[in-house]
Protein backbone atom coordinates (compact mmCIF):
# COMPACT_ATOMS: atom_id res chain seq x y z
CA UNK A 1 0.00 0.00 0.00
CA UNK A 2 2.09 3.04 -0.98
CA UNK A 3 0.14 5.87 -1.95
CA UNK A 4 -2.73 7.02 -0.06
CA UNK A 5 -6.01 7.83 -1.17
CA UNK A 6 -7.11 11.48 -1.26
CA UNK A 7 -10.75 11.85 -0.86
CA UNK A 8 -12.77 14.72 -1.94
CA UNK A 9 -16.50 15.89 -1.96
CA UNK A 10 -17.61 16.45 -5.18
CA UNK A 11 -20.54 18.99 -6.67
CA UNK A 12 -22.00 19.89 -10.18
CA UNK A 13 -20.28 23.00 -11.96
CA UNK A 14 -23.15 25.02 -10.51
CA UNK A 15 -22.10 23.98 -7.28
CA UNK A 16 -25.22 21.46 -5.97
CA UNK A 17 -24.86 18.19 -4.79
CA UNK A 18 -24.55 15.21 -6.93
CA UNK A 19 -27.12 12.38 -6.11
CA UNK A 20 -25.44 9.25 -5.65
CA UNK A 21 -22.10 10.72 -4.81
CA UNK A 22 -23.29 12.46 -1.42
CA UNK A 23 -19.78 10.53 0.21
CA UNK A 24 -16.49 11.98 -0.67
CA UNK A 25 -14.80 10.03 -3.50
CA UNK A 26 -11.08 9.26 -4.40
CA UNK A 27 -9.88 12.37 -5.99
CA UNK A 28 -8.25 10.51 -8.92
CA UNK A 29 -11.91 10.22 -10.04
CA UNK A 30 -11.93 13.66 -10.85
CA UNK A 31 -11.89 14.26 -14.62
CA UNK A 32 -12.36 11.09 -15.76
CA UNK A 33 -15.93 9.14 -16.54
CA UNK A 34 -16.07 7.80 -12.88
CA UNK A 35 -18.33 11.18 -12.43
CA UNK A 36 -20.79 12.54 -14.39
CA UNK A 37 -19.25 15.33 -16.84
CA UNK A 38 -18.97 18.80 -14.86
CA UNK A 39 -18.32 17.48 -11.34
CA UNK A 40 -16.01 19.22 -9.66
CA UNK A 41 -14.14 19.27 -6.26
CA UNK A 42 -16.10 20.83 -3.47
CA UNK A 43 -14.86 24.26 -2.51
CA UNK A 44 -15.70 27.05 -0.56
CA UNK A 45 -17.96 29.94 -2.37
CA UNK A 46 -16.33 33.78 -2.20
CA UNK A 47 -19.88 35.05 -1.62
CA UNK A 48 -21.08 32.32 0.60
CA UNK A 49 -19.57 33.82 3.85
CA UNK A 50 -17.70 36.59 4.38
CA UNK A 51 -13.95 36.65 5.75
CA UNK A 52 -14.73 37.55 9.00
CA UNK A 53 -14.72 35.22 12.63
CA UNK A 54 -16.16 32.20 12.26
CA UNK A 55 -19.63 32.82 14.72
CA UNK A 56 -20.54 30.35 17.52
CA UNK A 57 -23.12 28.54 15.60
CA UNK A 58 -21.16 27.17 12.49
CA UNK A 59 -21.28 24.41 11.08
CA UNK A 60 -18.79 21.44 13.30
CA UNK A 61 -15.50 20.68 11.70
CA UNK A 62 -16.05 17.94 8.92
CA UNK A 63 -14.64 14.39 9.37
CA UNK A 64 -11.26 14.56 8.18
CA UNK A 65 -11.45 10.52 6.90
CA UNK A 66 -15.06 10.20 6.34
CA UNK A 67 -16.72 7.22 4.90
CA UNK A 68 -15.94 6.77 1.01
CA UNK A 69 -19.32 6.71 -0.95
CA UNK A 70 -21.11 3.46 -1.63
CA UNK A 71 -19.71 3.05 -5.32
CA UNK A 72 -15.75 3.43 -4.41
CA UNK A 73 -14.28 0.54 -6.05
CA UNK A 74 -13.74 -2.55 -3.29
CA UNK A 75 -9.85 -2.39 -3.45
CA UNK A 76 -10.13 1.61 -2.32
CA UNK A 77 -13.04 0.14 0.50
CA UNK A 78 -10.40 -2.14 1.97
CA UNK A 79 -7.52 0.50 1.45
CA UNK A 80 -9.93 3.08 3.38
CA UNK A 81 -10.74 0.42 6.27
CA UNK A 82 -7.03 -0.43 6.81
CA UNK A 83 -6.05 3.14 6.44
CA UNK A 84 -9.05 4.48 8.66
CA UNK A 85 -11.32 1.87 9.66
CA UNK A 86 -8.89 0.26 12.36
CA UNK A 87 -9.21 -2.75 10.48
CA UNK A 88 -6.59 -5.32 9.07
CA UNK A 89 -6.29 -6.38 5.60
CA UNK A 90 -7.21 -9.90 6.31
CA UNK A 91 -10.18 -8.55 8.04
CA UNK A 92 -11.22 -5.65 5.13
CA UNK A 93 -10.70 -8.71 2.35
CA UNK A 94 -13.21 -10.97 4.64
CA UNK A 95 -16.32 -9.18 3.73
CA UNK A 96 -18.42 -11.09 0.94
CA UNK A 97 -18.66 -8.09 -1.40
CA UNK A 98 -17.62 -4.28 -1.17
CA UNK A 99 -21.42 -3.39 0.20
CA UNK A 100 -20.95 -5.21 3.04
CA UNK A 101 -17.94 -3.60 3.66
CA UNK A 102 -18.95 -0.10 3.31
CA UNK A 103 -22.36 -1.23 5.95
CA UNK A 104 -19.43 -2.18 8.12
CA UNK A 105 -17.53 0.74 7.93
CA UNK A 106 -20.26 3.39 7.99
CA UNK A 107 -21.96 0.74 10.97
CA UNK A 108 -18.01 0.97 12.96
CA UNK A 109 -18.17 5.54 11.90
CA UNK A 110 -21.52 5.71 13.42
CA UNK A 111 -20.37 3.41 16.66
CA UNK A 112 -17.27 6.02 17.17
CA UNK A 113 -19.43 8.97 16.80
Amino acid sequence: MADTVKWVEVVSAEGEPLPGFEQPVPSHWLGTDLLPPGAKKKGRSSSSSSSSAPSGDSNPPADPNPVPAKSTSRADLEKYAVEHGGMTEEQAKGYGNADELHAALVAAKAAKS
